[in-house]
């Protein structure tokens, strides 16, 4: 037998012409009443709860710009730059006070500290906007450690911003701390054999040279690789920091510390880089607008010229090459 439901028992002890007559609420009392204060109040808060997790997404994965308080972001727990002496951060901060900050960097939860972040890129329009005083816009995304790394040094390989050394010293570090050479690779978008080269040059380098080189943007793969050489070579590296813990020329420019500390770690024996009397020479223009190196061994030379006025530079130049020559070749006749 079916069991009877209580309730229906209840309700069906009176008669319809018993029956109460049924209150129906008012649609006044729904809309203003308590009951419509309450419900209205749980509607904008589950409205503001979706805009907050919308948003929340939206900076998870990337998509959305913030103005963060530079104090609140801490440095990658891998730094790729040398602290040294950079010009061009100067010109950055100017150009950020002149115009704002035009691109946003890269950060992502502080995974050890909540409330705070940790950038992957923009390392330098951080450092402005704090020595400014103003807030920085970022990027805010969820990143793994490896992430971050590659993102971070994507960034700056497609920026040219960082030197080879900086760049050996980075790729170091990344193996010191066990990534896998995909992440090293991925991460500064060379092939095998170039971060070979890159290892091969940081795993010769003492803590006290690279403080004394500083990050030395002008000098090339084939330099350092034959730095890496020298120091290699019997003697090379005690050589080396004996020569840098007794010299006074801390202060001169890239290109000397460089020969300097290479033919210290050569020691005697002729330099096929920089010979003492082939060194390689650099000049300026005053604008720093245009950059020319040269180098030359017994029986060729080579100038390289750097700047986005090359062309008409060299045009120039070589019309003015019949005169030089003529020039050259007085002198020479008169010291001879």
């Amino acid at each position: 037998m079916a069991r009877n439901h209580t309730l229906g028992k209840l309700l069906s002890t009176q008669t319809d012409a018993n029956r109460p007559n049924e209150v129906k609420p008012s649609g006044t009392f729904s809309r203003s009443g308590a009951l419509g204060s309450v419900a209205r109040s749980l509607g904008d808060l589950k409205a503001k709860a979706n805009e907050a997790e919308k948003l929340e997404e939206k900076l998870r994965d990337g998509s959305h710009v913030i103005e963060l308080d530079p104090g609140t972001v801490d440095p990658s727990f891998l730094p790729d730059r040398l602290d040294a002496p950079d010009d061009t951060f100067l010109s950055l901060r100017d150009a950020i006070a002149d115009r704002g900050q035009l691109s946003p960097i890269l950060v992502r939860p502080n995974p050890v500290t909540s409330g705070r972040y940790q950038v992957a890129f923009g390392h330098r329009r951080l450092k402005a906007c704090l020595e400014l005083g103003i807030t920085v816009k970022a990027i805010v995304k969820e990143l793994s450690d490896a992430d971050l790394l590659i993102a971070q040094g994507q960034e700056n390989s497609e920026r040219t911003d960082l030197s080879f050394l900086e760049r050996a010293l980075f790729a170091k570090k990344l193996e010191t701390l066990g990534y896998g050479r995909d992440v090293a690779m991925a991460a500064l978008g060379i092939d095998k054999t170039e971060l070979s080269r890159l290892i091969s040059v940081a795993r010769e380098l003492d803590d006290e040279i690279v403080a004394y080189l500083g990050r030395c943007p002008s000098i090339g793969r084939k330099r350092w690789l034959e730095f890496a050489d020298a120091l290699k070579s019997p003697g090379g590296q005690k050589r080396c920091v004996k020569f840098i813990r007794e010299t006074t020329e801390h202060n001169a420019d890239d290109e000397k510390r460089f020969i300097a500390a290479y033919k210290a770690a050569v020691g005697p024996k002729a330099s096929s880089v920089t010979g003492a009397n082939h060194e390689p020479l650099s000049w300026q223009s005053p604008d720093k607008d245009l950059v020319v190196k040269a180098e030359s061994g017994d029986r060729k030379g080579r100038i390289d010229i750097r700047s986005e006025k090359s062309p008409e530079f060299v045009s120039f130049l070589l019309e003015k090459i019949p005169q030089l020559y003529k020039d050259f070749s007085k002198v020479r006749k008169n010291t001879q």
